[in-house]
């Protein structure tokens, strides 16, 4: 599994990377969970609460992205590769 860490700045450019790695755990981090709306992330989607929170989307998100802490996401990045689109 790899994660790929994500930004709005960079959003397309990961999606799209990260659409060709069927192992792909898309984090969506800071104002990249504005264009997550659109529905576009495939695969394993997460995004991370206080993100969410503080753009006033909880419960407006697909039901495919995942909402995770930073726990969860330190948890994955201790395990799995990362691939950084900041």
């Amino acid at each position: 599994m790899t994660v790929y860490l994500v930004d709005e700045a960079h959003f397309e450019v990961a999606v799209s990377h990260a659409s060709l790695d069927k192992e792909a755990h898309v984090v969506l981090i800071q104002d990249a969970v504005y264009p997550a709306m659109s529905g576009k992330v495939r695969g394993r989607a997460f995004a991370l609460d206080v993100d969410v929170a503080k753009r006033g989307l909880n419960g407006k998100l697909p039901r495919s992205i995942s909402i995770i802490g930073f726990s969860e996401l330190v948890q994955m990045m201790e395990k799995e590769k990362v691939v950084n689109f900041l």
